[in-house]
C-alpha cells in the first residue's frame, strides 16, 4: 500500500507538470502561428507593392510615348501650325491617354484590392494630360523623354521578371520546408516512441518481485493494471509529438527569416 501510495504521488507529480509544460506549449504555439501569419502578411505586401510599381511604370511609358509622338508631329509642323491642327494634336494626347488607362485598368485587375492607390494612379493620369497643354515649350527635350520612356519600359520589365522569380524561389523553398518538417516530425515521434516504452520500463518498480509469492499473486496484477492506466493517462505520445513539432517549428520559422532577408 505505501509503495503503490508513493508511486501515486510521484505519477500525480508528473501529471501535474506535463499539464503546465502543455499550457506552455499551447502558448508558445500561438505566438508561432502569429509570426507566420507576420510573415506571411510582410510576404504578400512586398509582393502587392511590386505590382502597383510595375503598373505605374507601365502606364507613365504609355504615356509619355503618347506624349512624344505628339511633340514630334508639332516639331515638324512649328512653321505653320493652326488652331485645327494644335487641336486634332491635343485630342490624339487625349486619345493616347485614354489607351494608356486602358491598360492600367488591366493591371488594376490584378492589384484590385488595394483601391487605395487607385486613387494615386488617377492624379497621376491628370497630371499627364494638364502637361500636354504644354506641348510646345518641350519640343526641344523630344529625345530625351523618349529615351526615359523606354527606360521606364525595360525597368518595369525587369522588376516584373524579379517578381516572378522571387515568387517562384519563395513557393520552392515553401515546399522544401514543409517536405523536411513532415521527414523530422515522422522521425521525431519514433524517436519519441522509443525512449517513451524505455522510460516506462525503466520506472516500473522493482520491489514487487522479492514480495512472498501470496503478496505478489494477490497484489500484482491490480498494481499493474494500475500503473499501466497511470501511464497512459500521464504520458500522452500527442503532447510529445506537439513538443516535437514545436521546436523544429522554431528551427524552420528562424530559417524561413534568414532565407526571407538573404532574397530582401
Amino acid at each position: 500500500t505505501e509503495l503503490y501510495n508513493d508511486t501515486e504521488t510521484r505519477l500525480r507529480m508528473k501529471e501535474q507538470a506535463l499539464i503546465k509544460e502543455r499550457e506552455w506549449f499551447q502558448e508558445q504555439n500561438k505566438w508561432e502561428r502569429d509570426h507566420l501569419q507576420y510573415l506571411k502578411e510582410t510576404w504578400i505586401t512586398e509582393q502587392k507593392r511590386q505590382m502597383q510599381q510595375l503598373a505605374a511604370e507601365k502606364e507613365a511609358a504609355a504615356a509619355e510615348k503618347a506624349r512624344l509622338e505628339v511633340l514630334t508631329y508639332l516639331k515638324g509642323n512649328s512653321d505653320d501650325v493652326t488652331r485645327s491642327e494644335l487641336e486634332a494634336a491635343i485630342k490624339a494626347a487625349h486619345e493616347a491617354t485614354h489607351s494608356a488607362n486602358l491598360e492600367r485598368k488591366k493591371w488594376q485587375e490584378r492589384i484590385k484590392a488595394y483601391e487605395a492607390d487607385r486613387e494615386r494612379i488617377l492624379v497621376k493620369e491628370r497630371h499627364l494630360t494638364e502637361k500636354a497643354k504644354e506641348l510646345e515649350d518641350l519640343t526641344q527635350s523630344a529625345v530625351l523623354k523618349r529615351e526615359e520612356g523606354m527606360r521606364a519600359l525595360r525597368e518595369a520589365q525587369r522588376l516584373e521578371k524579379q517578381h516572378n522569380d522571387r515568387t517562384r524561389q519563395l513557393e520552392m523553398q515553401l515546399e522544401l520546408l514543409a517536405q523536411r518538417e513532415n521527414k523530422i516530425a515522422t522521425e521525431k515521434l519514433s524517436l519519441a516512441r522509443e525512449k517513451l516504452t524505455v522510460k516506462i520500463h525503466q520506472e516500473k518498480p522493482e520491489k514487487d518481485l522479492t514480495n512472498n509469492s501470496f503478496h505478489s499473486q494477490k497484489y500484482q496484477p491490480y498494481y499493474m493494471s494500475q500503473m499501466q492506466t497511470h501511464f497512459r493517462d500521464v504520458v500522452d505520445p500527442q503532447l510529445l509529438l506537439l513538443k516535437l513539432n514545436l521546436d523544429n517549428k522554431l528551427d524552420t520559422s528562424n530559417q524561413l527569416i534568414s532565407d526571407m532577408q538573404t532574397l530582401g
